[in-house]
């Protein structure tokens, strides 16, 4: 990553993790965010945090809301992404 970063290569990471409350992997359309516990929503600021006792999972191509959580209609998608996510992390 660090060669895209200083401008010597247009290639980078064909994914993103991205870490609110939980911690989450976007890969093309998809968006995977990985079971948590805790609130769903920061007391101080009412700002979403993604925690969910379940695997959500977003096609943010047509839902960049985040708002029709795909992952019952998309097993196979929910853990090719953990998978990703679990190699990022090194567990």
């Amino acid at each position: 990553m660090l060669p895209a970063l200083l401008g010597s290569t247009q290639t980078g990471r064909d994914w993103i993790v991205e870490q609110a409350g939980a911690l989450a992997v976007i890969q093309g359309r998809w968006k995977y965010i990985e079971p948590h516990e805790g609130p769903a929503i920061a007391s101080g600021t009412g700002i979403e945090l993604g925690n969910a006792p379940a695997p959500q999972l977003f096609d943010l191509a047509a839902d960049i809301g985040e708002r029709q959580n795909l992952a019952t209609a998309h097993p196979e998608k929910v853990k090719e992404l953990a998978a990703l996510l679990r190699k990022v992390r090194g567990s």
